[in-house]
């Protein structure tokens, strides 16, 4: 028996086809901002308001964090009026930055937005809704200090009945290049699309810079 096959003979007639694979695209990198919110608010209450931003999730991961006044039933990250509680703040996130950074940007409402001005020398730029200065003559020395060179994007409503418009308008003058964007509502993260556009370019330009 022969068991040699012709040379001319197709072992394989029905060859399998290596398919074509389409390379997967490389990830695209984001931006990661740490989110702070206002002196009645928490973690979850904020991610609710900030549901204008959502188009964000493209360029950039925001980060909501309760202030740890929470965990005992206490509210916001500071006493409005003494301010006590503050170096409690900073302690805490400093660890989280520590534990769950780096994070480039920093994005606050209210009194979340007077922290996230107090930090801004901690990261790359700053975004506050409806924010305004630190009173305390003790805080209001860091306002000297040259991290406030650093890109911020300051975000109003003329119809804020809890900030007046002018102390927001105020907290932006002490960044030495800030972009305002005024809206007609009030104390809110505002949903009108030419506010939100004016966000999404702040944080699109912030992206660009980081990342090329």
């Amino acid at each position: 028996m022969n068991y040699l096959r012709n040379s001319n003979s197709n072992p394989n007639p029905n060859p399998i086809r290596t398919p074509t694979l389409t390379p997967t695209p490389p990830t695209k990198p984001k931006l990661r901002i740490l989110c702070l919110h206002g002196a009645l608010g928490s973690a979850s209450v904020l991610r609710s308001q900030a549901a204008p931003l959502a188009n964000l999730s493209s360029v950039a991961d925001l980060v909501f964090v309760d202030a740890p006044a929470l965990s005992r039933g206490g509210r916001g990250w500071f006493d409005l009026s003494t301010y006590a509680g503050l170096d409690e703040t900073y302690a805490y996130l400093s660890n989280i930055l520590h534990t769950h950074g780096p994070f480039d940007g920093v994005l606050g409402l209210s009194q979340g937005a007077v922290l996230a001005s107090i930090l801004v020398g901690w990261f790359d730029f700053a975004i506050m809704f409806g924010g305004f200065v630190a009173q305390h003559p003790e805080v209001r020395k860091v306002y000297a200090g040259k991290e406030y060179a650093r890109p911020s994007l300051h975000v109003y409503g003329m119809a804020d009945r809890i900030v007046s418009p002018e102390s927001s308008k105020r907290l932006a003058g002490m960044f030495t290049d800030p972009t305002v964007v005024v809206h007609g509502g009030g104390h809110v993260i505002p949903s009108d699309k030419a506010s939100v556009r004016r966000v999404e370019e702040f944080v699109a330009r912030r992206h660009a810079a980081r990342f090329g």
